[in-house]
C-alpha cells in the first residue's frame, strides 16, 4: 500500500487537535462562556473555542495525547489554543486581537495551572507561530510517517510528497533563519 495523503488524518497531531476540536465542548462551562462572548463583541466562533477550552481544563488531568515524542499535553493544548486564535477567529474577525481573548481565558488558565507547571507565554507573532507549529507537527507526526512511508517500500504519492516537503521546506527555513540572526526569534 502506498502512503496517501488520507494517511494524514491519522497522523498525532492531527489526532490530538481533532479530539481537543470536538470532545470537550459537552463539558465546557456555557454561562462562563456566554458571560465572555458577550464582553467580545463580534468574535466569531469564539463561543465554541471557549466550550471546547472550558471543558478541555475541567478534563485535563484525563486526556492522552496519541504517541509521539511529545509527552506534554500543555504544549499540545498551547498550540492548539494560538492556531485557534490565530487560524479560526482572529483571521475571521479583522478588527480583533489574540491579546484581548487571551486577557479574557486566562484567568481560568491561571487558576488551573500553576506557572511552574504548564506556563502560557504571551502569543508570539502569527507567521512565527504558524511556522513553529508546522514544525512542531511535523516533529510530532515524524515517527508515525517514517513506519508508514517503510512499510510501503518508501512509496507515496504525490499528493503526500508535496505535504511532506512543505515540512522539509519550513524546516530549511527555520534553520537558515537562525543561523542568519543572532537569536532573535525564540522557536522552541
Amino acid at each position: 500500500m502506498i502512503f496517501i495523503k488520507e494517511h494524514i488524518n491519522s497522523l498525532p497531531s492531527y489526532i490530538n487537535y481533532n479530539r481537543l476540536d470536538k470532545n470537550y465542548k459537552e463539558s465546557g462551562d456555557i454561562e462562563h462562556c456566554t458571560s465572555l462572548q458577550s464582553q467580545l463583541h463580534g468574535y466569531e466562533n469564539f463561543s465554541e473555542f471557549c466550550l471546547n477550552y472550558t471543558g478541555i481544563l475541567e478534563n485535563y488531568d484525563y486526556w492522552t495525547l496519541v504517541e509521539s515524542f511529545n509527552k506534554d499535553p500543555c504544549k499540545t493544548l498551547k498550540y492548539w489554543i494560538y492556531d485557534y486564535l490565530f487560524n479560526r477567529i482572529v483571521y475571521k474577525n479583522s478588527n480583533s486581537s489574540s491579546t484581548d481573548i487571551l486577557n479574557k481565558i486566562l484567568p481560568r488558565w491561571i487558576d488551573k495551572f500553576p506557572s511552574n507547571v504548564c506556563d502560557i507565554v504571551p502569543p508570539p507573532l502569527k507567521e512565527d507561530f504558524n511556522k513553529e507549529k508546522k514544525l512542531y507537527d511535523y516533529a510530532t507526526n515524524f515517527d508515525t510517517i517514517d513506519h508508514k512511508l517503510r512499510d510501503n517500500g518508501y512509496k507515496c504519492t504525490r499528493e503526500a510528497y508535496v505535504y511532506l516537503e512543505e515540512y522539509v521546506k519550513q524546516y530549511k527555513e527555520i534553520k537558515q533563519e537562525c543561523d542568519k540572526t543572532s537569536n532573535t526569534k525564540n522557536y522552541t
